[in-house]
């Protein structure tokens, strides 16, 4: 403080509520493969994917790649953030191919057996022959074309030697991923670095092609408890629906058994039509539930459930799943009613996801174990974190502490006028802050809220009432 002033001094504070900048809640975090040796130069850092310009970055969607299709399925249903870690090497997962024949047919075009070639040698009658002068190679599609003035003759029969990007080399242990010998995080770990590089986090956790039994799954829900998110993850291909709900038990021939309310179990696959074929194609239903999550997220609100919306894309399921709403024993309550949520198709409509509950339900029936309930107690959470972190460190005073408060109540408030939440409140009870423990420099809190609940069942009571007989009269 300044000693002596003959004169006027004017102490600036700032007063009233402050706000908070709230966290997005549509973000997608996608981990998995994409041919990056044809454009792309990842270094298994998480990328941020807004559109299907950037998704482009990482190339093409050949077979076996799990990155670009997933990408498109995310995109057709509108914008997202979708930060995207790929795993993929092609230093070292490639394999090769030694003196494949390849006979180029009428148009001077021959097909490889696989696509996304790194490396090529091409032999006619036991001599090479040169690339751009006697023949092109769409490395991507791995097409050999004949070039009209070079030294190949028409239906010319070639040798091949080649290689090529090889996802399946991928390991599960590669996907999990850890730390590097440069100490740096990898894999799924790398989504930890996330809020630091970004600012904020995915909320919806996705690894297409590694259902839930894996170890890339068991990583994944593991990283969904730290970043406050959900893992979307699929049952193995394959399954039928009775093995689906007996794997939610000890039994079962598939491992369904988990009870987290981070898990939301996705069932059955889906087909698509493939955009560069023309022909319909199974794809994960984690990636097209994602897109549609972030689809409701932006044009609806954060706190409306995904359930009994139209999912864009879809043509045919894997397993036909039977369905009538008003049947508790139809295959799709079935599934429900096990936490499994599934896809419909009502009666002049689209196939649509059907399903309020994570995986928590059915051992967990507090309202937690609704999917929207969870993804709200999720985002309030972490504005109070956000809000609080600027008065730590400051004088524990009543003021600072009173500030707190009312900093907290007005995201609160601001949420039920929204209709984010039924009601709620931020309270600092001097039973549970003691003198020993203000003197610690610690302080309590205690937040009480309730989110929206999704209408899960309406009941009807329909009379045949004789009593309306009476209209007959005075007509």
């Amino acid at each position: 403080m300044a000693g002596y002033h003959h004169g006027i001094e004017i102490n600036e504070t700032l007063s009233g509520i402050r706000g908070v900048n709230a966290p997005p809640t549509a973000v997608i975090g996608l981990i998995g493969t994409a041919p990056n040796f044809l454009g792309a130069k990842p270094d298994g850092k998480p990328v941020l994917v807004t559109s299907d310009k950037t998704a482009a970055d990482f190339g093409p969607d050949l077979p076996g790649y799990t990155i670009p299709n997933a990408l498109n399925a995310i995109l057709d249903y509108g914008t997202a953030r979708v930060i995207v870690i790929d795993v993929f090497d092609p230093s070292t997962h490639k394999s090769q191919v030694t003196g494949e024949t390849v006979t180029l047919d009428d148009r001077g075009n021959g097909q490889l057996t696989n696509m996304g070639i790194i490396t090529a040698t091409v032999s006619y009658q036991g001599t090479a022959v040169t690339e751009g002068t006697d023949y092109k190679l769409d490395s991507v599609y791995g097409i050999i074309t004949r070039m009209k003035d070079g030294a190949l003759p028409p239906k010319a029969e070639l040798t091949v030697t080649y290689e090529y990007g090889d996802p399946s080399l991928v390991t599960g242990k590669e996907v999990a991923g850890g730390i590097n010998a440069a100490g740096l995080r990898t894999g799924i770990q790398a989504f930890a670095d996330v809020p630091s590089r970004l600012g904020y986090k995915p909320r919806i956790l996705i690894a297409p092609g590694y259902p839930i039994g894996s170890s890339v799954a068991t990583a994944l829900l593991s990283m969904a408890e730290k970043l406050r998110a959900h893992a979307y993850l699929d049952v193995p291909v394959g399954a039928t629906i009775q093995q689906v709900i007996e794997g939610r038990g000890p039994d079962g021939v598939i491992n369904l058994g988990t009870s987290t309310p981070r898990a939301v179990l996705c069932y059955p696959q889906v087909e698509v039509m493939d955009k560069r074929t023309e022909q319909p194609v199974m794809e994960p239903y984690s990636q097209n539930l994602a897109g549609l999550a972030c689809n409701v997220d932006m044009t609806v609100n954060f706190w409306t459930s995904p359930s009994n919306h139209e999912l864009r894309r879809v043509q045919a399921l894997e397993t036909p799943i039977q369905w009538s709403v008003n049947d508790p024993n139809c295959e799709a309550n079935l599934l429900n009613e096990v936490g499994i949520v599934t896809i419909v198709r009502p009666f002049g409509k689209g196939f649509t996801t059907w399903g309020n509950r994570s995986a928590a339900w059915p051992s967990e029936t507090h309202p937690i174990n609704f999917i929207n309930v969870r993804v709200v107690a999720d985002y309030l959470q972490e504005c109070v974190e956000r809000i609080l972190v600027g008065y730590m460190d400051r004088p524990l005073t009543k003021p600072v502490l009173n500030s707190a408060r009312e900093d907290v109540l007005g995201i609160i408030e601001n949420l039920i006028r929204q209709g984010a939440l039924i009601g709620g409140s931020f309270t600092w009870p001097e039973a549970e802050n003691p003198i020993s423990e203000m003197s610690l420099g610690k302080v309590f809190y205690e937040l009480s809220f309730l989110p929206p609940l999704p209408i899960d069942k309406i009941t009807v009571r329909a009379a045949i009432d004789t009593t309306w007989l009476k209209n007959l009269y005075g007509g």
